[in-house]
């Protein structure tokens, strides 16, 4: 599909080629839409993938499956997206409160045909999290 399949790391016979090609779809959006809103530091799809997305991955390999997550300050949906799509049979909620990052949200999840995302618009302040198992906020680390 792409020629960032070629070039994984070893980690990459755990995850399914389906998902793998889903994840650089994804960061091919990312770095159309991060030209118009500021979704990544990232200047090249390679840049991206290698130093935000495989990096998501590695640490979503050690998070418990068959939870329900929720990031924080989600952004680009780093790293919600990632563990969604590595783990479909998890729940998660992305929660950011720019409109922007919401929008470009939505068109991952629709694109992707992501059942077990949901995006909330808010602000954390404003939720309740008690239904949560876990809570990430990758400013406070993985």
């Amino acid at each position: 599909m792409h020629q960032l399949l070629e070039k994984l790391p070893p980690l990459s016979p755990q995850v399914p080629r389906e998902t793998l090609e889903k994840l650089v779809l994804y960061s091919q959006w990312l770095m159309e839409w991060n030209q118009s809103i500021n979704l990544s530091g990232a200047k090249t799809i390679e840049e991206l993938f290698a130093d935000q997305v495989l990096d998501c991955l590695a640490a979503g390999l050690s998070v418990p499956e068959h939870e329900v997550w929720i990031d924080v300050g989600t952004g680009a949906g780093l790293p919600g997206i990632v563990w969604a799509l590595l783990f479909p049979q998890s729940q998660f909620y992305l929660v950011e409160a720019k409109e922007k990052k919401v929008s470009f949200l939505y068109r991952v999840v629709s694109g992707l045909k992501m059942e077990n995302v949901k995006i909330i618009n808010q602000r954390f302040e404003s939720l309740k999290i008690s239904d949560f198992n876990n809570l990430n906020n990758k400013d406070c680390g993985w």
